[in-house]
C-alpha cells in the first residue's frame, strides 16, 4: 500500500471513529462492514471480467469474419478495374468522336442560317423590287420592316460582316424609299397648304383625298425610318449641337420650308436679320409654332399615334425642337458679338429666358429635350450671365432699400397680422424672379451657381439692415424700428416655407452630394441664413421690450418712493382706487403695448407682452417691494394697484393673464395677510423671497 493509500485509510478511521477512546468499540462493527463491501466488490469484478471476456471472444470471431470479406471484396475489385478502365477509354473515344460530329453538325446548322439570312435578304430585297414595279410601295414598306427587325438579333449574334451587310442592304433601301416619297411627299405638303402663312389660310381646304394621300405617305415615311439600333451619329460643328437628335423623316419634310424662311429672314444682310434684337426671331419662331399647331394635332398627330404604336412622338415637340436648334445656332454667333455691350447681353438673356418660358408654359416642351437656355451655359457666356445678374441684383437691392416708402406696410388694413412691409415683400420678389430665370436650366450645377448669389443677396440684406439699426442707437420703439423687425420676421417664415420646396429640397440634395456631406446639421439651403436672421429678430424683440421696461422704470420712481409704511386702508374708503404715483408708469405702459401691438407683427407682440409682463412683475418685486415698508394700508394698496390696474392691463391679450405675475400676486398676498391663509400654496416665490417679503411689513 503506498503512502497516499495509507493516509486515506487514516483519514476514514478517524472520521468513523473520532476522538473519544469509548468509540473503539465500533471497530468489530467497521471491520465487518468492510470485509462485506470487500466481497461484494470482490464477485462484481468476477461477474464483469467472465463478461468481458465472452464479448471479446465474440468481437475477435466478427473481426476474422469481415476480415475474410475485405479480402473476397479486394479480389473482386482488382479484376473489375481493368475492365472499367478500358470501358472508360472506349467511352471516352465515341464521346471524342461524337463530340467532332456535334461540332461539325453545329457549324454546318451555322453556316446554313448564315446562308439563309443571306438568302433572306436577297428575297427581301427582289420582292420591294416587285413591289415597287407594281406601286405597291405598302407592300414594300412592310417587307423593309422585316428587314429592320432582323437587324436587332443580328446586332448580338457576332456576325458582324453578316451584319453589315444587312446595314448596308437597309441603308440602300431606305435612300430609295426616300427618294421615292420625298418629291411626292413635297408636292402634298405643297397642296395641303402647308406651310400656313396669311397668304395660303384664304385658300379653300384641300380636298379629303390630298389629304387622305398626305397622310399616307407620312405614314411611309415614318415606316422607313432607320432603326435606331442601326442610326449613325450626324456629324456637328459645335458642342450645342450633340444634343439635337435629327427628326423623324416626315418632320424634317415638313420643317424644310420652315427652315428656308427662318434662314431668309434672319441670315446674311436682311433688315430683320439683327443681333440686337433677338425678339424679333423669338417672336416670329413662336409666331410660327403657333400657325401650325392646330394643323400638326388635327392632321398628323393620329398618324404618328396610329403607326408608331411601340412609342409615343410628338410632331409639336419635334418640329419645336427643330426651331430651337436653328435659334441656338443664331444666338451662338450673336452673343459672342453681344457680351461686350451690357445692356445689349441683358436684353437678350431676358428675351431668351421669355422664349423658353412660353415653349415650356403654353406648348409643354418638356425639360427632357434640348433648350435654347444651353447657348447660355457655355462657360464664358455664363459667367457673364452670372455677374450681369448679381450687378442688377444689388443695383435692385439699393433702390430697395432707399426708397421712400420701403418701411411702410403693403396693407393698410389692421386685421394685417404680419404687417409686411414694402421693403420685405420687394427683396423676396427679387428673389423670387432670380428663381425664376434660372430654373429652367437643364444642369443642377449652373442652379447652384444662381442659389449661391441668392444667398450672397440674403448676407448682404442683412448687413444692410444691420447698418439701418446701429442706426437707433438701441432706441428701437419707432416705427422704422418696428418695419425692419416686421420685415425680419416675415422673410423667416418665407424661407421656413422656402426650404420645403422641391425645387430648393433638390439643389439642397445636390449640394450636399457636391461636398460629400453624410450627415447634414441643416435641412434646407436656407438654414443658415435663416439661424442669423433668427438671431437678430430674437435680439430686437429682446430690445424692443427692455426699452418699454426702461421708459416704465423711468416713470416708476414717485410711485417706488411714495409712502407705503403710512397708508390708510383701502377698507375704509369707498371707492379704492389706482395711487397717484403709478398713474405716469402705468399710463407709458399701456400706450406701448397699444403702440406694439398696433405696429409689430402678431407673433412678434405675442412674444413681446410676456417678456414685458414677467420683467414689471420682477421689477415691482424687486424695486419697490423689497425696497420698501409696508403698512397694512399701504400693502393692501399695492395688491389693489396690481390685481385691479396692472394685471388687467394684459387682459386684453390673454384670458389668464395673472400666471405671468405668479411672484408679484404671493408677494401682495403675503405683504397682505396678517395670517396666511392654510390653502394658500407659495409656488413662484423661493422661500428666501418669502422671508425677504415678510421682513417688509411693519409688525
Amino acid at each position: 500500500m503506498d503512502d497516499k493509500a495509507k493516509k486515506l485509510v487514516v483519514q476514514k478511521l478517524n472520521k468513523e471513529l473520532g476522538r473519544s477512546y469509548k468509540n473503539l468499540e465500533k471497530v468489530a462493527d467497521l471491520h465487518r462492514r468492510i470485509s462485506i463491501e470487500k466481497s461484494s466488490i470482490e464477485n462484481k469484478i468476477s461477474a464483469t471480467s467472465n463478461e468481458r471476456s465472452s464479448l471479446v471472444c465474440t468481437s475477435l470471431n466478427c473481426l476474422d469474419e469481415v476480415s475474410a470479406q475485405m479480402k473476397q471484396l479486394l479480389t473482386k475489385y482488382d479484376k473489375v478495374v481493368p475492365k472499367i478502365e478500358a470501358h472508360q477509354e472506349g467511352v471516352a473515344k465515341a464521346c471524342s468522336q461524337i463530340q467532332g460530329y456535334m461540332t461539325t453538325i453545329a457549324d454546318h446548322e451555322k453556316l446554313l442560317a448564315y446562308l439563309e439570312h443571306i438568302e433572306c435578304i436577297q428575297t427581301a430585297c427582289e420582292e420591294m423590287e416587285t413591289a415597287l414595279l407594281e406601286e405597291d410601295d405598302e407592300k414594300a414598306v412592310e417587307i423593309y420592316g422585316s428587314l429592320c427587325k432582323l437587324s436587332k438579333p443580328l446586332a448580338s449574334s457576332g456576325c458582324s460582316r453578316l451584319f453589315q451587310y444587312l446595314k448596308t442592304t437597309i441603308y440602300q433601301w431606305h435612300g430609295k424609299f426616300y427618294e421615292r416619297f420625298k418629291s411626292e411627299y413635297e408636292k402634298l405638303i405643297a397642296a395641303v397648304g402647308w406651310p400656313i402663312t396669311s397668304s395660303n389660310t384664304l385658300r379653300s381646304p384641300p380636298s379629303s383625298d390630298v389629304m387622305l394621300k398626305f397622310q399616307r405617305f407620312t405614314k411611309l415615311l415614318l415606316l422607313i425610318e432607320i432603326p435606331e439600333n442601326l442610326q449613325n451619329r450626324p456629324s456637328v460643328t459645335s458642342a450645342l449641337m450633340i444634343d439635337f437628335d435629327p427628326l423623324v423623316l416626315p418632320v424634317q419634310l415638313l420643317f424644310n420650308p420652315l427652315r428656308k424662311r427662318f434662314m431668309y429672314h434672319f441670315s446674311g444682310s436682311r433688315q430683320t436679320n439683327r443681333a440686337d434684337k433677338p425678339e424679333w426671331m423669338l417672336t416670329q419662331v413662336l409666331t410660327w409654332i403657333r400657325d401650325h399647331e392646330a394643323f400638326i394635332l388635327q392632321k398628323v398627330q393620329p398618324v404618328f399615334n396610329e403607326t408608331c404604336t411601340s412609342r409615343y412622338i410628338s410632331v409639336e415637340v419635334e418640329l419645336i425642337r427643330g426651331f430651337i436648334k436653328l435659334v441656338v445656332e443664331k444666338l451662338d454667333r450673336d452673343l459672342v458679338e453681344l457680351q461686350y455691350d451690357d445692356v445689349l447681353f441683358c436684353h437678350a438673356v431676358d428675351e431668351i429666358l421669355a422664349f423658353a418660358y412660353e415653349l415650356r408654359d403654353s406648348y409643354n416642351y418638356p425639360s427632357s429635350e434640348p433648350s435654347v437656355l444651353m447657348v447660355l451655359t457655355q462657360p464664358e457666356l455664363f459667367m457673364k450671365w452670372i455677374n450681369m445678374e448679381r450687378k442688377y441684383a444689388l443695383t435692385k437691392l439699393d433702390s430697395i432699400l432707399e426708397s421712400k416708402t420701403a418701411w411702410t406696410n403693403l396693407s393698410s388694413d389692421d386685421d394685417d397680422e404680419l404687417k409686411v412691409t414694402e421693403c420685405a415683400d420687394c427683396f423676396l420678389t427679387l428673389l423670387s424672379t432670380i428663381t425664376e430665370r434660372y430654373s429652367a436650366l437643364p444642369q443642377p450645377r449652373h442652379k447652384l451657381e444662381f442659389l449661391n448669389l441668392q444667398l450672397d443677396l440674403i448676407d448682404e440684406f442683412q448687413r444692410r439692415l444691420s447698418q439701418e439699426i446701429s442706426l437707433f442707437n438701441e432706441e428701437v420703439l419707432n416705427m422704422k424700428a418696428i418695419s425692419i423687425i416686421n420685415s425680419i420676421n416675415y422673410i423667416c417664415d418665407v424661407f421656413l416655407d422656402w426650404g420645403t420646396n422641391t425645387h430648393f429640397l433638390l439643389l439642397y440634395h445636390y449640394k450636399l452630394q457636391l461636398e460629400q456631406v453624410d450627415m447634414p446639421e441643416a435641412t434646407s439651403v436656407f438654414d443658415g441664413k435663416s439661424d442669423k436672421l433668427q438671431s437678430m429678430l430674437n435680439d430686437l424683440v429682446q430690445l424692443v421690450c427692455m426699452e418699454v421696461v426702461f421708459e416704465t422704470k423711468a416713470r416708476s420712481k414717485p410711485y417706488r418712493r411714495d409712502k407705503w409704511f403710512a397708508m390708510p386702508s383701502i377698507k375704509n374708503t369707498a371707492l379704492p382706487s389706482l395711487t397717484a404715483s403709478a398713474c405716469p408708469m402705468f399710463q407709458v405702459l399701456a400706450d406701448r403695448l397699444h403702440f406694439l401691438q398696433k405696429s409689430i407683427a402678431s407673433p412678434l407682440f405675442q412674444n413681446c407682452w410676456k417678456i414685458i409682463a414677467k420683467k414689471i412683475s420682477q421689477f415691482i418685486l424687486e424695486e419697490l417691494i423689497l425696497e420698501n415698508t409696508f403698512n397694512q394700508g399701504g400693502a393692501e394698496q399695492l395688491h389693489f394697484d396690481v390685481t385691479r390696474n396692472l394685471i388687467p392691463l394684459f387682459s386684453k391679450y390673454t384670458s389668464k393673464p395673472e400666471q405671468y405675475f405668479r411672484s408679484l400676486e404671493e408677494a401682495c398676498i403675503i405683504l397682505t395677510e396678517a395670517r396666511i391663509p392654510p390653502n394658500f400654496k407659495i409656488t413662484a416665490l423661493r422661500k428666501a423671497d418669502v422671508e425677504n417679503v415678510l421682513s417688509q411689513r411693519l409688525q
